[in-house]
């Protein structure tokens, strides 16, 4: 057995992470090395599949790229529909960077459809990237023409499974402040009808606060405490744990306080910008509410923050959070052309 083989054995065993991520970039500069592009390719595969479910983008985007580009050297030496699978985790994924232009999302767009043509499939899964890109630029309006358009077009070969359908239409409603239809779609995922690897993990983030508005507290409640433990301590859920210590902002400070402690810790692993933006609005509003109920500053903080500034108070705490905010989502607003971003924020009241 060679060592390519035996750090891609080793690696399978792991569970999706930095560990098996550093046995497989090993592996793929062990083939690069070699000059071997079908292990490099193999490699690089399951980069792009650990990465993408263990939170780290960056990992992701370099990967995908190598194999992209590889492909179009030699079509017929790879698998197509492996590679144009991944292609849909992609566009959202460079669309959570600012740095990423609109121009450049547009252009990733117009290849994934030639591409998908090409190879037979229809415009329907294409239009669901489409969709997400567009979320991500704020351009409410036009996203949701595209995403009542995919929903009428028949399901093929690329399509995303049920279960992960059925969680976005919930997005979506959530999305469009309609809280008994994000209950209404969320039901076959809630009565465990349908499910997969990341659902109801989120799901059950996302039914909590329309639960909670609804007057339905209880059940809010139950998802909330099933939810919490299949995302804890997960940076590829961190958007899902935001949304935790928004709903106990309004129920139990001193749990969400806890939530708190344990994921602030997290952010410095974090890669993508919007999944920053996301954790430090909704942070900031919780903390919003320790200053109005006058709370004790006692907290425990990650010493990578703690080294940055120094904090006496939760309204230091707050400021700095809704800074933080601030900064990226006048970024994305600057690279998207509107102000969505300052906008969500401000409906927020987090400062």
């Amino acid at each position: 057995m060679t060592i390519f083989e035996e750090l891609m054995m080793d690696a399978e065993q792991l569970p999706d992470g930095p560990a098996k991520l550093s046995l497989l970039e090993e592996a793929a500069k062990i083939a690069d090395e070699a000059g071997d592009i079908h292990q490099g390719y193999k490699a690089r595969l399951e980069i792009v599949d650990a990465a993408n479910w263990s939170g780290y983008p960056l990992k992701v985007i370099a990967a995908y790229s190598w194999m992209l580009g590889k492909y179009d050297q030699f079509p017929n030496e790879f698998d197509a529909f492996r590679l144009l699978w991944r292609y849909k985790w992609i566009i959202s994924t460079v669309a959570g960077f600012p740095e990423v232009s609109r121009q450049q999302i547009e252009d990733m767009l117009a290849d994934m459809r030639r591409r998908f043509l090409e190879h037979g499939y229809s415009e329907r899964t294409y239009l669901s990237c489409e969709y997400s890109a567009l979320l991500t630029l704020n351009e409410i309006e036009d996203a949701e023409l595209i995403f009542k358009k995919f929903r009428q077009m028949d399901r093929d070969g690329l399509s995303d499974c049920l279960a992960c359908e059925q969680n976005e239409l919930v997005n979506y409603y959530n999305i469009m402040d309609e809280d008994e239809l994000v209950i209404k779609y969320a039901e076959p995922i809630l009565n465990g009808k349908m499910r997969c690897s990341r659902v109801p993990h989120l799901t059950y983030s996302m039914v909590m606060m329309p639960l909670y508005r609804l007057g339905r507290i209880e059940e809010a409640l139950q998802y909330q405490k099933k939810g919490y433990r299949m995302i804890r301590g997960d940076i590829s859920y961190i958007w899902g744990i935001a949304n935790h210590l928004e709903f106990f902002a309004h129920l139990d400070l001193a749990k969400g306080l806890g939530i708190f402690e344990e994921s602030i810790p997290l952010l410095s692993e974090v890669e993508d910008s919007e999944s920053r933006m996301v954790y430090y609005t909704k942070s900031a509003f919780f903390m919003k509410k320790l200053v109005e109920a006058d709370v004790p500053f006692m907290v425990k903080l990650p010493k990578a923050l703690t080294d940055q500034q120094s904090f006496g108070s939760f309204t230091d705490l707050q400021k700095y959070l809704v800074n933080q905010a601030l900064i990226l989502a006048k970024l994305f607003d600057q690279r998207n052309g509107n102000s969505g971003n300052y906008e969500w924020l401000e409906s927020l009241e987090i400062w």
